[in-house]
């Protein structure tokens, strides 16, 4: 892969990629927002991962230095990457060295989820406004989003930060093409990367930028964002610190709930048809309703479409792995001291370990599923 053609004008970023063992056309990558610097660095940060899962063998920076510290960095990330997936060898770089100097802010990452408003909440609430690690700026980011769905974020974000006092900073790329929008690679592997090369465009205000976590730090898994990953996509002028490890979900939901304009705007919703609300029917939206249902709150927000939740209504809730199991068990006894019983005990039920008569009959229904079905269809009716 060779990247080149490094240029910013008129609220633009942008450079070319040349893709070599790929086979695939020559793309031109862009970044929009205001006030932005065509950092080499952060070119290579958004190209590492995909290069290297693309069977690249080099990455080659023309017209642009890179920073020492990140060329080792992400040497380190490779190293852990390498671990958990059992790659092959990363791509090599071939590229000059440039040395830049940090800005003054530091940013954070705010989607409108959980985890990343309870990240800029808790930092308003315990770091004082003259600290150095105080949040300056809220940094939203637009991909390939409908246009309807991406003028409601951004939206909701500008009355977010301006609660929060603190900056508002937009931007819209088109690089998720360059993993051809793969979201099993982006979320296992990339996105804490992707976040981190944005970050590099505004290198010019903020010297470092927050990627709020995900899981909390008893619950860690391999992850596309991850604290042994995102510092590794730091260099000397943009630190990249992955944030909340200490706070469970349901202690992030307190937080959020406890804050009346983003418990009003919150977004978690994982639905492909959601255009910027919440469906109420997700995993994602369900979680979070019954955390708020625990906390007394459901029913003062208007981020959903019901204000409280029936034992039915989780008739199709599917645990699918370690993580959520955590987050549903931490809600049973809170559940239970709201009189919701009824909720708590359909948690329970779905977290019981599957008995061997019903991993013979799950076994049975895929085997017979397809036959079953012809046989129902080929009876008169």
């Amino acid at each position: 892969m060779i990247v080149s053609g490094f240029k910013a004008e008129e609220d633009v970023a942008r450079a070319e990629v040349r893709w070599e063992e790929a086979g695939r056309d020559t793309q031109e990558i862009s970044v929009q927002g205001h006030d932005l610097y065509a950092d080499p660095n952060a070119f290579l940060i958004l190209c590492f991962l995909p290069a290297w899962h693309a069977g690249e063998r080099r990455i080659v920076i023309e017209g642009g230095g890179i920073c020492p510290v990140l060329r080792a960095n992400l040497a380190a990330a490779s190293q852990t990457l390498t671990r958990w997936h059992r790659l092959a060898d990363p791509p090599r770089i071939e590229a000059s060295t440039e040395t830049r100097w940090p800005g003054e802010g530091v940013g954070l990452f705010v989607s409108g989820g959980i985890d990343s408003l309870a990240s800029l909440r808790s930092n308003l609430q315990a770091i004082p406004r003259s600290h150095p690690e105080a949040v300056s700026a809220a940094i939203l980011v637009g991909g390939n989003t409908s246009e309807r769905k991406f003028m409601r974020l951004r939206e909701v974000h500008e009355i977010l930060a301006h609660e929060a006092g603190v900056q508002a900073v937009v931007l819209r790329t088109n690089a998720q093409s360059l993993h051809n929008n793969n979201m099993s690679f982006y979320i296992n592997i990339y996105h804490g990367a992707f976040l981190a090369g944005l970050a590099h465009f505004v290198g010019g205000r903020l010297r470092k930028v927050k990627i709020s976590a995900t899981f909390d730090a008893a619950n860690l898994e391999p992850w596309g964002s991850h604290p042994l990953l995102d510092p590794f996509y730091s260099s000397a002028h943009m630190a990249i610190e992955h944030h909340g490890l200490e706070m469970s979900r349901l202690a992030k939901t307190a937080i959020v709930a406890d804050w009346p304009v983003a418990l009003d705007h919150v977004k978690v919703c994982g639905s492909l048809e959601s255009v910027g609300e919440n469906c109420g029917r997700c995993e994602k939206c369900l979680r979070t309703m019954l955390a708020l249902i625990a906390l007394g709150k459901l029913n003062t927000t208007a981020a959903f479409p019901q204000r409280d939740l029936r034992a039915e209504d989780l008739t199709n809730l599917k645990i699918d792995n370690a993580y959520q199991a955590s987050c549903y068990r931490d809600l049973l006894l809170p559940l239970r001291d709201r009189g919701r019983s009824d909720l708590a005990a359909v948690l329970e039920r779905k977290l019981a370990p599957p008995t061997r008569l019903s991993r013979l009959v799950r076994k049975a229904r895929t085997t017979l599923g397809p036959a079953n079905r012809l046989f129902k269809a080929a009876i008169p009716r």
